[in-house]
């Protein structure tokens, strides 16, 4: 009897240990079948005359702007895609001085985007006015919209194959410090200006402060700064409504520890929503606002500022892929209050970084100029939160509440009057610094 419940032990044991071992095989054969599948479903809509996605140089040719795509590699493997608007509508694209001169006269502004979305989110509001990249291009600015990895853009990789384990193996961390100092290196030389101007909206911010803490050398490559509902910290993250739940981030690990780093959400799947979502959420079809009110059940009630026949543009590009692991480190940040590393556990932390918890980000290593900038009913970047990052900070220059009470975490992409509520101030402070850099240049001259 003791010998049968010792032999099930260990069979037990040897059956578990063989889920480890064979979980990586399992999961790619399990994405790829998943993958062909959505390609099945692709073929059908196509058949069906579903359109498909539109893509962020389409919308913006469709716009009447120049647009260019870059191919970016980062130390790491990863290639990127970025997406240019080198000059305004209103330019003559023959009149190559004019364009030179323009360019001369600001520095170039690399626009990052926040968590699930992609370089599309910052084309795709309307008016025009209200779309950030045209609003820049507008006011003479050569402006670079950044894809982070794994995106619906950025989905390649010199060894990795994107159903690899290895692939998903990333969070904000790497962001910061791959993808940030990548696009900066090579917007810098191909523009052969000095610095660049950096907007980031949610994770573009997490990432942005991640990756500078680690690599301040890059402060001497941005000329200023501006957060636009900044998330390092979540202590008030939905208003502290889910500090207790995301205790049982361990649940998460135990399972990536299983089946390795897999995406939170796969391109695979994205590429059905965003021919599917469109059409579900059209106003013919979605009479009763159903996927209006899903966004205001998730990120506030913003009293109509981003407006329900939106959805079914914002669908068509929103969400776009990421990391389990970006999920569950942004979950750490939530449960801890702190901006930390990612936390192993006590073994991989000791392993990792010499000592049982994950090190703090260095905040006072953010030497350039910073611009934040928070709506007052965000309850994903929370105030609270924003109060605390600026505290850590040692070059805070503005702190902006958007003035609308009502102003949500979407709102700063997709909102009706981004305009005149947020983008008319970043505006005024990237014009302040162009003054600056314009007297620069008659004084080489």
């Amino acid at each position: 009897m003791k010998f049968s419940k010792c032999a099930r032990f260990l069979w037990t044991l040897l059956a578990i240990s063989t889920i480890f071992i064979e979980s990586s095989l399992a999961f790619r054969s399990l994405y790829e079948y998943a993958r062909l599948l959505s390609s099945l479903i692709s073929s059908k809509a196509k058949i069906r005359r579903i359109p498909e996605a539109p893509t962020t140089v389409s919308i913006i040719k469709r716009n009447g702007y120049p647009a260019e795509t870059h191919l970016v590699p980062t130390e790491d493997g990863y290639i990127l895609e970025m997406h240019r608007i080198p000059h305004s509508r209103n330019v003559d694209p023959n009149n190559a001085t004019a364009i030179r001169l323009r360019r001369e006269a600001k520095y170039p502004v690399l626009v990052q985007h926040g968590n699930f979305q992609s370089s599309a989110d910052w084309v795709i509001n309307y008016p025009i006015k209200d779309a950030l990249a045209f609003a820049l291009a507008d006011e003479g600015y050569d402006v670079w919209l950044g894809n982070q990895r794994g995106n619906d853009y950025s989905y390649r990789h010199r060894e990795f194959p994107l159903s690899s384990n290895s692939f998903w193996n990333f969070s904000f961390h790497e962001i910061g410090t791959y993808d940030v100092p990548a696009m900066l290196d090579y917007i810098t030389n191909q523009t052969a200006m000095p610095k660049v101007n950096y907007i980031g909206f949610s994770m573009g911010t997490t990432a942005f402060f991640a990756g500078l803490s680690k690599r301040p050398e890059y402060n001497n490559k941005i000329n200023m700064g501006v957060m636009l509902g900044p998330t390092p910290f979540q202590e008030y993250f939905l208003n502290g409504a889910v500090r207790v739940v995301s205790a049982a981030v361990w649940a998460g690990e135990i399972v990536q520890n299983v089946i390795g780093t897999i995406p939170a959400l796969p391109q695979f799947l994205t590429n059905v929503l965003h021919r599917v979502l469109p059409i579900l959420c059209s106003p013919r079809i979605d009479v009763f606002g159903v996927c209006i009110n899903v966004i205001r059940l998730a990120f506030g009630d913003d009293h109509g500022n981003i407006e329900g026949e939106k959805m079914q543009v914002i669908t068509s590009v929103f969400p776009s892929p990421n990391s389990m692991k970006m999920f569950l480190h942004i979950m750490q940040l939530i449960a801890t209050g702190k901006f930390t590393e990612y936390d192993y556990g006590t073994a991989k932390n000791m392993k990792a970084y010499n000592r049982a918890n994950p090190p703090d980000y260095n905040l006072t290593n953010i030497r350039v100029p910073i611009s934040i900038i928070v709506g007052e009913n965000d309850i994903i970047g929370h105030p609270e939160d924003a109060k605390t990052l600026a505290s850590k900070l040692p070059n805070v220059v503005d702190f902006h509440y958007v003035p609308n009470p009502h102003f949500t975490h979407l709102d700063f992409t997709y909102a009706k009057d981004t305009r005149s509520l947020v983008y008319n101030h970043i505006l005024e402070m990237l014009n302040n610094t162009a003054k600056s850099l314009q007297i620069d240049i008659k004084k080489r001259k």
